[in-house]
């Protein structure tokens, strides 16, 4: 069972400019100073029913002056009968993209992005399932087998430079040195392994609009021991939240997000476990 960690909050008062929405948000964690500013309360300790209005508040701050002082799993591991990993409290990891991107910008997305030419050339412990690579071969237009591994590859990638996890196993031996956008692997003795990716959604731009996409939504295990993380820059916040929880700050218009982001929470939030959700996959 993974040992819980306190969760702190702090208010950076030099960027801070009393908009004080944390405080409207979140009025257990955050009271207002004699200038009218919001701080924390007390030393700023988050009780574990309020992590995820800590989260919220935190990434509806327009100054970013919210921190998060130590990011922790709001999750307990356990163990199925059939082996799998389950999850007392199943979450997802969902991130804001930062306002003055082009793409998106201000929206609560899962973490992804495009397929990379060299993607498909990088090495791997193991094969793309057969499973999964049909599963990417349905629908229209059609695509082949190497375009399968790509994109199965790339998720793989987006992840670990969205979120610094990195999805992979050790390798016998000593593992390709692996560099790039691949060099957290590499630090960390792993080989990227598709084998954990399960295909939940595929999601097409209707014609006529100016942007159009044609991407695949992906379910994983969380690697054990790794912690998430943002970079500040393409996205300025990350969670882990249940997804019933994750259509309440939509519902709320707390959150702004993409049809397709929505219709794979509906979907997931019908499972209590991480097991039931991969079974559906």
């Amino acid at each position: 069972m993974a040992a819980e960690k306190t969760v702190k909050i702090r208010v950076d008062q030099e960027k801070c400019q009393g908009h004080n929405r944390c405080k409207a948000l979140a009025p257990e964690l955050f009271e207002l100073d004699t200038f009218g500013n919001a701080k924390e309360i007390g030393d700023g300790t988050v009780p574990a029913h309020l992590v995820e209005k800590a989260y919220l508040a935190k990434s509806n701050c327009p100054e970013f002056a919210v921190e998060i002082i130590e990011e922790f799993d709001i999750w307990r591991r356990i163990r199925d009968h059939d082996g799998v990993v389950g999850w007392v409290k199943s979450t997802l990891l969902v991130g804001k993209r930062h306002d003055n991107v082009v793409f998106m910008p201000g929206k609560f997305v899962f973490p992804g992005g495009r397929v990379d030419k060299s993607d498909n050339r990088v090495p791997v412990a193991a094969p793309i399932p057969k499973a999964l690579e049909d599963n990417l071969m349905k629908g229209s237009p059609k695509i082949t087998p190497s375009r399968a591994r790509s994109l199965a590859i790339a998720a793989i990638r987006e992840a670990c430079e969205e979120t610094g996890l990195c999805l992979g196993r050790k390798n016998d031996g000593r593992p390709p040195k692996l560099e790039g956008a691949w060099q957290a692997f590499t630090e960390a003795g792993l080989l990227p392994d598709p084998s954990g990716l399960f295909l939940i959604a595929r999601a097409i731009t209707p014609p006529g609009r100016v942007r159009r996409f044609d991407t695949r939504f992906f379910l994983a295990v969380a690697p054990e021991g790794q912690d998430a993380s943002h970079d500040g820059e393409e996205a300025v916040a990350t969670a882990w939240v249940r997804p019933e929880h994750g259509l309440d700050h939509w519902k709320a218009r707390g959150w702004t997000m993409m049809p397709p982001t929505v219709a794979c929470l509906r979907h997931l939030s019908e499972h209590a476990t991480v097991a039931s959700a991969l079974a559906w996959a």
